[in-house]
């Protein structure tokens, strides 16, 4: 008798995941309370057991909205791997450090808004139009899978390489990387379509190019040289150039976006109204100490 009870038994666990713990391989591993709780708030524990099963993380389409609701934020997203079908994900306000969506290939939209985020993955969700995640410490985005974007918004980071060449940028109606003060090259598909854009916004630090080539282009700006300035600009004939007196020996070289250099004078007024519309790289290079300083000028 006791031995058909045992084999009763093994046979009920079998059909539930096996042994070894497989009742339990089918509950998300979520490891921040805030989340997990938030998550019951929004609905997501259907059986109400206290845990999120893989098929409830599966059943949520949609947006899934975790943003800032307690008084204590969410510091660990760990568990949102299992969303897959979400279409949509906000969890703006919180703590979040990293965040990785690598898994969640649906996303249409993210809202990651005011966080600490030092890094975020998107590339595996090709289908992502907005992005907003403004207000964090994200120092490196690469968005040349997310070829269906619309809105981006990455304004108020610490960005130092931004690469949006995702041979789409005619879709993106949207574009701030405003307050990223350590930016200097913006990598686009058309550096002509993203500076004539009117709703693109840059830092007047950084500038759009399209290769590496044009981005070493630009070279090491030295702050000495901020005090020269060349107007007007946009131009269209005569480029006149204002240079201090302390400064004895300037060269001015005119460069077009592959870094060929068009035009080299020591002259303050240039005549450039044989130059194509379009955008170049005025150099003002010291000849004495040897500094550079390079500044966009649209033809």
């Amino acid at each position: 008798m006791k031995t058909l009870t045992i084999l009763f038994f093994i046979l009920i666990l079998h059909s539930l995941g096996g042994l070894g713990g497989g009742l339990y391989a089918q509950i998300v591993n979520i490891p921040d309370p805030i989340f997990k709780a938030r998550l019951i708030v929004e609905g997501v524990d259907t059986n109400m057991d206290g845990e999120i099963q893989v098929s409830e993380a599966e059943a949520v389409t949609g947006m899934l909205d975790v943003s800032i609701f307690f008084a204590d934020p969410i510091y660990d997203l760990t568990g949102i791997e299992a969303f897959v079908n979400i279409t949509g994900l906000n969890v703006t306000g919180n703590q979040l450090t990293t965040l990785d969506l690598s898994n969640n290939t649906a996303l249409l939209e993210l809202e990651c808004i005011e966080n600490n985020l030092t890094y975020l993955n998107v590339e595996n969700c090709p289908n992502l139009e907005i992005l907003q995640a403004y207000l964090n410490q994200l120092t490196d985005v690469n968005l040349t899978s997310n070829v269906q974007l619309k809105d981006v918004r990455l304004n108020k980071n610490n960005l130092v390489n931004l690469d949006i060449r995702n041979n789409n940028n005619t879709n993106v109606t949207n574009f701030n990387s405003r307050d990223n003060p350590n930016l200097t090259c913006i990598f686009v598909d058309d550096t002509e379509y993203s500076e004539n854009s009117s709703n693109w916004y840059k830092d007047s630090t950084s500038t759009y190019v399209e290769t590496e080539a044009e981005c070493d282009a630009i070279g090491m700006s030295n702050l000495s040289l901020q005090n020269i300035h060349f107007f007007p600009n946009p131009v269209k004939d005569m480029l006149y150039i204002e240079i201090p007196y302390h400064f004895r020996d300037i060269e001015i070289i005119i460069a077009d976006i592959k870094g060929n250099n068009i035009l080299q004078s020591t002259i303050t007024q240039l005549d450039i109204s044989s130059l194509q519309s379009g955008l170049y790289f005025v150099i003002l290079k010291d000849l004495q100490t040897k500094e550079t300083l390079t500044k966009k000028l649209i033809k």
